[in-house]
């Protein structure tokens, strides 16, 4: 397939559910004929609908046919994280040539996907040294403002409330409400500037200082917002259930049913709000108003 009808299938296949076209229009296409532009875009593409192995193939032939950058091995590292191969992710971080980890764009993400593989590691049980090592890369960017910091800094705080559920003592001298309080001050001042992952910050930093109302209201901008997609949603349900264990607190059973819901639509679900296990509607009412919420049916995927 020729590099300028490539995205435009690939982009329609993805848009419409065509899950099964995809990897088709990929092997038909000349990677090697697609520009940094393309070749974003096709990563992007692939990403937020959260299809992680076509994207670690994708990444895989860029790098082969001589197109490796910093960002074609964060998409990579990235999607192996997400299909749970951490070992493999950290592998790849850890012997990354010094002009790709020191990338004036990229080395604060490599940071933070180095910190979400020990975050993982340490919520699969893999002992809590992972937890030390992970706070050891998230804490750098926070404390230093680097990159994207706010995403580091609430990552800090759910590992410091993690620990301090677990009686684990942490050699650091982070307040975690001191951190979530500034992030979300931060996103305030921000206004119409602040970004979804900003509104997902938000939710986790209100969660943290324990107020629901302000939880409620990220959550409102975050699920309405048009630049959130599967991936971010299934991004912030991960963290919301793996990390801060909310499924059986009273914020969870509200919000949690709320991100589902989003994320299945968004995977291509054809469904209203019963098949879900929603004890509390109130969730959807507080995110929704009376008007946006139909009675769930089975979800059927497309």
């Amino acid at each position: 397939m020729e590099s300028g009808s490539f995205l435009k299938e690939l982009e329609s296949a993805i848009n419409e559910f065509r899950f099964s076209d995809v990897k088709g229009i990929l092997e038909q296409t000349n990677l090697i004929e697609l520009d940094s532009g393309q070749m974003k875009k096709t990563m992007s593409l692939l990403r937020r609908k959260r299809l992680f192995s076509e994207l670690e193939a994708t990444t895989g032939r860029f790098i082969d046919c001589g197109k490796e950058t910093a960002l074609v091995r964060r998409q990579q590292i990235q999607s192996l994280l997400d299909q749970n191969r951490i070992y493999e992710a950290l592998a790849i971080l850890q012997t990354l040539p010094s002009d790709l980890r020191n990338d004036s764009r990229e080395k604060s993400e490599f940071y933070g996907l180095a910190g979400r593989a020990f975050k993982q590691l340490y919520v699969n049980g893999a002992g809590e040294e992972n937890l030390f090592k992970a706070i050891q890369e998230y804490e750098p960017c926070w404390t230093s403002r680097l990159g994207d910091y706010r995403w580091h800094g609430i990552n800090l705080v759910a590992l410091l409330d993690r620990a301090e559920k677990e009686r684990i003592a942490i050699p650091s001298a982070l307040d975690k409400k001191e951190i979530a309080s500034a992030i979300l001050s931060e996103i305030d001042e921000l206004g119409q500037d602040a970004t979804i992952w900003d509104y997902a910050t938000a939710i986790e930093s209100s969660v943290a200082i324990q107020n629901f109302h302000s939880a409620v209201k990220w959550a409102q901008k975050y699920v309405k917002h048009p630049a959130v997609d599967a991936f971010e949603l299934g991004s912030t349900l991960r963290q919301m259930k793996e990390v801060w264990r909310l499924s059986d607190s009273d914020i969870g059973k509200k919000l949690l049913p709320v991100l589902e819901y989003e994320l299945l639509q968004r995977q291509g679900a054809e469904l209203q709000v019963t098949s879900l296990s929603v004890d509390d509607h109130s969730g959807f009412q507080a995110v929704y108003g009376n008007d946006d919420v139909t009675p769930l049916t089975e979800p059927v995927l497309a």
